[in-house]
């Protein structure tokens, strides 16, 4: 019995070892560091077609602010990473009208850089958002007056 219990020691014992050596020198081959991408574009998911994306001044806008990204990976893998790999994104499914506080989701587009940590900056993004009412009112168009001398009268057209 003490005779198993030896191999079995030594065995836990060379495993053991055998892993730390294992992350040292996959550590010390290719270590973790930090890259930072600044001006990542924002986009936006999950908006309902009602809402209308606004300012603080209440005027429609297309796009949110850019945010930076701190990324944390090994070497080999940031240095297969680009801008243009990066994606920072709003999910505003499940929000109506008015001023909220939307999280900041950050994830790579490519399938084959999965060992990598994303930290945006700022992690939050204030959102107002407003409900479009739209309506159809009839126009008519009368011209009145004369044109003044050196100018010529076109036809009337909506623009």
């Amino acid at each position: 019995m003490s005779w198993l219990r030896t191999t079995g020691l030594r065995l836990a014992l060379a495993l053991g070892l055998a892993f730390a050596l294992w992350v040292f020198v996959s550590y010390t081959q290719n270590p973790d560091r930090d890259t930072s991408y600044d001006s990542v574009p924002v986009d936006i998911v999950g908006r309902a077609p009602e809402l209308v994306l606004v300012d603080q001044d209440g005027l429609p806008r297309a796009s949110l602010p850019t945010v930076n990204v701190m990324v944390e990976g090994d070497t080999e893998t940031l240095t297969k990473l680009q801008l243009s790999s990066i994606r920072a994104l709003v999910d505003l499914s499940a929000l109506g009208p008015g001023e909220h506080q939307v999280p900041v989701d950050v994830a790579t587009t490519r399938s084959d850089l999965k060992r990598l940590t994303f930290s945006p900056s700022p992690s939050f993004l204030p959102v107002r958002l407003e409900q479009e009412i739209t309506r159809t009112v009839p126009l008519t168009v009368e011209l009145e007056g004369t044109v003044p001398f050196s100018f010529e009268a076109g036809t009337a057209r909506l623009a």
